[in-house]
């Protein structure tokens, strides 16, 4: 990891953690939300299976599958998460649902960053910075040689990348 990533990424959890604090006062508390949100936008556990619908969305309507649980790929058999599941399938329990993903997804970089080992990076600081998400992208279709002379966009900040060259 770059210098100081691990405590900036820190950093930049605890804020989002206290915006989502915020976000819960204002939205899941409210009346006027909870009531306008629920019931509406209901999708049922089988038209969701027969739609494609995948992810939070899907696990929404109460199907509990996880790609990252039931075919772990990259490092996540070596992650502890919860898989939140809504049992409406309407537009709250989507709220609650992608509410509680934000807060497993943060678990799990925090567990990424006790893991990572110290030592040279796999991939070159040659060549131009890449978004982390097109790093992501391209690793998950296994074009490696397409990201190994890149460098990955790496500050963590809740607007997202404020320098998108990597300073070294």
């Amino acid at each position: 990891m770059p210098a100081g990533f691990a405590e900036r990424t820190r950093v930049a959890l605890g804020q989002t953690r206290e915006v989502l604090k915020e976000v819960d006062k204002l939205l899941t508390r409210n009346r006027i939300f909870v009531d306008r949100m629920k019931n509406t936008g209901i999708i049922s556990k089988t038209d969701a299976i027969a739609l494609s619908i995948t992810g939070p969305f899907l696990r929404s309507t109460g199907v509990n599958y996880d790609v990252r649980k039931a075919q772990p790929y990259a490092i996540y058999d070596r992650v502890q998460f919860e898989v939140p599941l809504g049992q409406h399938g309407d537009n709250l329990d989507r709220y609650y649902v992608r509410m509680e993903e934000m807060e497993q997804s943060m678990r799990i970089i925090e567990q990424c960053l006790t893991q990572i080992p110290e030592g040279p990076v796999q991939v070159s600081s040659e060549g131009r910075p890449i978004p982390a998400a097109e790093m992501v992208d391209e690793a998950k279709m296994g074009r490696i040689p397409a990201i190994a002379d890149r460098a990955p966009v790496t500050d963590p900040v809740l607007e997202g990348a404020i320098n998108h060259f990597i300073n070294r």
